[in-house]
């Protein structure tokens, strides 16, 4: 091999800022063998089946460094560096290898992948390909070499080198080395981790997420004409105040379990339909753009409206779903009596991947909005993150490090087990749903409200860290149709376990 390097720490963080780097998230964060606690992927299947998932060439390590099998495209030993997470190294042949730490039938292995030209395309459907030195070039990024360092050590001048990274951007998609960088070990990762994990057990979510809410949630699948059937959550008093809910990404029910009782005895009824691609809700093609994925979802709720015979519904969301509600607001206002935004995200051309103090939504939104073949990857990369409660736990707590109120919701739900339990159930079984929200969470929705003669309200916690309090109260102030309800004391999760209250006030506000 021609280097053989850890990957730095730095460059690490940077690479998957939007998968580390939470706010408040500690030094550890920031340290690669920890990342994706890779150790703690337990694997019970022969090595070869495991290899062969992959599609490419890739090898395996025993924990004393020496090669099982004998393919001779890779060392016979692993590189002597330290640490047990993702490291990198070059090969005689100028392909890039990444190793990554794995526990194969409770035994510390190394698996390895050997990613040259035809496979790093592969890995990239939307780009253009990269010749030969371009490859080189990105290789060497990725292995954490500098423009200058690659130069010198092939021979060729820094102009030429630099020339070729400027192309290599270009063609990526992306605006810096860091981006590149970030790209593709976030797609090399995915590969890898997606067959390591493949489970083929049947999966049965629906019944995992009823048995955590008991007989309190009736679960229906609706077959409505011009699309597949939708599958709808519908809560509360059957004779209620009906609610359509548009759900956040971590509960397609909209309400944590110990708080469905609270919505009957609030006199409401959510009608809640699950998006494409959550748990068991058919996904839909990721090929179209967003505003068609949105315009389809509108058509959708329209029709469920109209099947239920309301012929005017108030119309809800909770945090990143604003999209969704205002997009069906705009586009069928004739039958949405009001729309409430609780915790609303900040306004679109706000997001910006250099927001890390905001949130991880707001820090990703905008790479995968320039690479939407991200969207997959990343929302896979989260739900091996929040693999069981004390890591959802752990994940919220990082998120929302900076503002007590959000703290001491977080606390509540961590004396929830059923209710975390419905997080690690649905990020692990909706991994299409959260992928397609990533894709259409930039869409300007703040725009679809402008000219619509519906009472609009924006509830928000005053002490949001998220998404700024005076930014949505500046934004809310400019409709001469909305409502400001500020919370005093609040943070942005406060739907956890107020969502009755909030929802009632603002609707009992609409109807009179």
């Amino acid at each position: 091999m021609e280097s053989k390097n850890d990957i730095d720490p730095q460059v690490w963080s940077k690479a998957t800022e939007h998968i580390s780097d939470h706010r408040g998230a500690t030094g550890a964060a920031n340290d690669p063998s920890g990342l994706l606690a890779s150790a703690s992927l337990q694997l019970n299947e022969p090595p070869q089946l495991l290899l062969d998932r992959i599609g490419m060439a890739a090898a395996l390590y025993d924990r004393a460094g020496s090669r099982i099998g004998s393919d001779d495209r890779f060392p016979r030993t692993l590189p002597e560096t330290t640490g047990r997470g993702t490291r990198t190294a070059r090969g005689s042949d100028r392909t890039l290898l990444l190793f990554h730490s794995v526990v194969l039938k409770g035994d510390e292995q190394t698996f390895c992948l050997n990613l040259d030209l035809t496979s790093l395309h592969a890995f990239l459907p939307g780009t253009s390909k990269l010749t030969p030195s371009e490859f080189v070039v990105l290789a060497g990024l990725v292995d954490g070499q500098s423009i200058r360092d690659m130069a010198d050590s092939d021979g060729v001048s820094y102009y030429t080198r630099r020339r070729q990274s400027e192309a290599v951007l270009e063609k990526l998609g992306v605006k810096s080395q860091t981006e590149a960088v970030r790209m593709v070990l976030m797609t090399v990762i995915d590969r890898i981790l997606s067959a390591l994990q493949e489970d083929h057990a049947v999966s049965r979510p629906i019944e995992d997420l009823g048995r955590c809410y008991s007989d309190a949630v009736r679960f229906h699948w609706l077959h409505l004409a011009g699309g597949p059937p939708l599958r709808v959550a519908d809560i509360g008093d059957p004779l209620g105040m009906p609610v359509l809910l548009h759900h956040p990404m971590l509960f397609p029910c909209g309400v944590v379990p110990s708080a469905v009782r609270e919505v009957t005895r609030a006199g409401l009824r959510l009608i809640v339909p699950f998006r494409p691609g959550f748990l068991d809700a058919p996904q839909w093609d990721h090929a179209l753009r967003p505003a068609d994925v949105l315009a389809a979802w509108s058509e959708r709720c329209a029709a469920l409206t109209s099947f239920l015979n309301l012929r005017r519904v108030h119309t809800a969301s909770i945090s990143f779903s604003a999209c969704w509600a205002a997009d069906f607001a705009m586009r069928y206002p004739e039958r949405v009596e009001s729309v409430t935004f609780i915790s609303a995200p900040q306004p679109s051309h706000l997001w910006s991947p250099a927001v890390r103090t905001a949130s991880f939504i707001h820090s990703v939104g905008a790479i995968v909005e320039r690479a939407p073949w991200l969207a997959g990857p990343v929302a896979r990369l989260h739900a091996i993150q929040i693999r069981d409660i004390p890591s959802a736990i752990q994940g919220f707590r990082k998120s929302f490090a900076n503002c007590p109120a959000d703290i001491a919701d977080v606390d509540r739900l961590a004396m929830d087990p059923i209710g975390v339990q419905t997080i690690v159930t649905t990020v692990k079984e909706s991994v299409s749903g959260i992928a397609t929200d990533l894709r259409v969470l930039r869409q300007p929705w703040e725009t679809f409200l402008a000219g619509l003669h519906i009472p609009l309200h924006f509830v928000h916690g005053l002490d949001d860290q998220t998404s700024s309090a005076r930014l949505m109260e500046d934004f809310a102030r400019t409709l001469p149709q909305a409502a400001w309800h500020g919370q005093a004391g609040q943070g942005h999760l406060m739907a956890l376990h107020d969502l009755p209250r909030l929802l009632s006030a603002s609707i009992g506000r609409a109807v009179r």
